[in-house]
């Protein structure tokens, strides 16, 4: 017998194997995927820049301000879009799918004595 089908399993277990969290937890998965990856991009590029071209950082691109703390500077506005891309897609989708989840588990035989 599976451990998560037992008669005396909790009820997150129950509510967290339903078709509706299982898709939350994809797309959430997927996103902070691509969010990562463009962080990391961005942040190795950094260290890439300032490790093998040296030169190259020291370009003043505006008045005294040179490329690397342009680069620097622009790190922290990519950190920053996004965190905002996240909260955005959270309150549109997430949200949506974790209340969507919770009514799911709550309508389930085994969910209306376990939920709220």
């Amino acid at each position: 017998m599976n451990v998560d089908q037992a008669p005396g399993a909790p009820a997150w277990r129950e509510a967290c194997a339903g078709p509706t969290f299982i898709t939350l937890k994809f797309e959430r998965f997927r996103l902070v995927r691509v969010l990562l990856i463009v962080y990391l991009v961005s942040y190795l590029g950094l260290a890439l820049l300032c490790g093998f071209a040296r030169q190259l950082t020291g370009v003043k691109v505006f008045g005294p301000l040179n490329l690397g703390y342009a680069v620097i500077i622009g790190n922290y506005v990519v950190a920053w879009i996004l965190a905002l891309v996240y909260l955005r897609s959270s309150g549109r989708r997430h949200d949506v799918l974790a209340s969507a989840a919770i009514r799911e588990h709550a309508a389930s035989p085994s969910g209306a004595t376990h939920l709220p």
